[in-house]
Formats: structure tokens, C-alpha cells, sequence
């Protein structure tokens, strides 16, 4: 330890270091006597929060929201000009999994109906999803067949799939089912950014670049 450090360790090859008060109190006390303004005064576009619209935000994504809307106060306080954008990963087999429980065990649940915010009953539908295919897995295993055959060929799984096929497709009842998801997961979402006082300047979504993507 230091003047500065109470305390360190090393997990898994990161080194941690925790900081005394002696070591705050002057990294404090220096703050209201920076005054920099950059010379060299840039547009800048940060993107950050990133979520995946089969379930809430986890704190990984409350990390990386609270962490890019600081960078971009701190590089607009030097004098840059920072445009804040989120890209929402909308689309693949992770959502899929949410669709196909819903489809199979919904019965026509809705936020309202269930008093759940939307991104939370699009979740629950995600936990149903992987609840149902630990147990065809191991009723599978259990009747004999391979841990991964079970794996590959559990109902639930291969229907996932089969919907993830029919929403590149375009199918219409796949793609209804899907904007419905998704707008029940945003209506939760913003809720979620208001409270904390998050926003952005643009918002991307991932279904309408990833064929870009795929032709580059």
C-alpha cells in the first residue's frame, strides 16, 4: 500500500485497487480549479447503452449507460460537440426466444393486463423460453439421447429457430408478433432512461442495418 492506496488484490489477472480518502480529497479539491477548453473543438458521435430487446436492461447496460452519457457531458464540457446515439439490438435468435414462449404460453398477456412494465413481461418470457428448454433437454438426456442432441433438438429450440428463418423471410405473423414485442420491450425502456435522465439524439436499430451488413 501507499499514501494513497488502503488496499489491492488481483483477480483473474485484474488489478484492483481501492483508494483512501487522503487520495479523494485531493482529486476533489483540484476539480473546480480545472478550466480546459480543447482548441481543437470536434463533432463527435458516442454510442452507448446498446440493449437487447428480449429483456430489461441488466446492470451491465446501467453500467455502460452511465458511463457514456458522463464521457459525453465531460467531452461537451471541454467544448466538443457530441452527438449521443443507442443502437437497440432488435432482431436474431435472443428475441426469437421471447416471441416463441410468448406464442406458445401468452394467451394474449399484455403490460396492462399482467401490470408488468413491457421490457420486464418481454423478459419473463425469455426466462419461460430457457425454463422449458432446460427441461426438454433433460427429459431428452433422461430418455437416453446425447447432451447435445438433447441440446440441438429440443422443441423449443428448434421452433426458435425455425421463427428466427421466418422473420429474415418477412413472414407477417412472425413480424407482427415481433413489432409487438419489441414496442411493449421500448415503452419499458424509456421509462427506464426518463427515470435515470438518459437520452438520446438518435436511436438505431439493428434490423435495419444488419442486411448491410450480411452484403458487405
Amino acid at each position: 500500500t501507499t499514501d494513497y492506496i488502503d488496499t489491492y488484490s488481483v483477480i483473474k489477472g485484474f488489478l484492483n485497487l481501492t483508494l483512501n480518502a487522503k487520495a479523494w480529497n485531493i482529486l476533489f479539491s483540484e476539480i473546480p480549479n480545472i478550466h480546459y477548453q480543447t482548441n481543437r473543438k470536434e463533432n463527435i458521435v458516442l454510442e452507448y447503452c446498446g440493449p437487447n430487446t428480449n429483456k430489461p436492461l441488466h446492470i451491465g447496460h446501467l453500467r455502460n449507460v452511465f458511463l457514456g452519457y458522463s464521457v459525453g457531458r465531460i467531452l461537451e464540457e471541454v467544448g466538443h460537440t457530441v452527438h449521443k446515439v443507442n443502437i437497440n439490438n432488435d432482431r436474431g435468435i435472443a428475441i426469437c426466444k421471447s416471441m416463441i414462449a410468448y406464442q406458445l404460453h401468452g394467451h394474449g398477456e399484455t403490460p396492462k393486463s399482467s401490470g408488468l412494465k413491457g421490457d420486464f413481461l418481454v423478459g419473463k418470457y425469455y426466462i419461460r423460453y430457457n425454463d422449458i428448454y432446460k427441461s426438454e433437454v433433460a427429459e431428452a438426456i433422461q430418455n437416453g439421447k446425447s447432451e447435445k442432441d438433447a441440446e440441438a433438438e429440443a422443441p423449443i429450440a428448434v421452433a426458435a429457430q425455425a421463427m428466427l428463418v421466418q422473420w429474415e423471410e418477412g413472414n407477417p405473423t412472425v413480424i407482427s408478433l415481433w413489432k409487438q414485442l419489441n414496442s411493449w420491450f421500448y415503452q419499458g425502456l424509456h421509462e427506464t432512461l426518463e427515470r435515470l435522465g438518459i437520452y438520446f439524439e438518435k436511436e438505431y436499430y439493428e434490423s435495419a442495418e444488419y442486411q448491410k451488413g450480411k452484403d458487405i
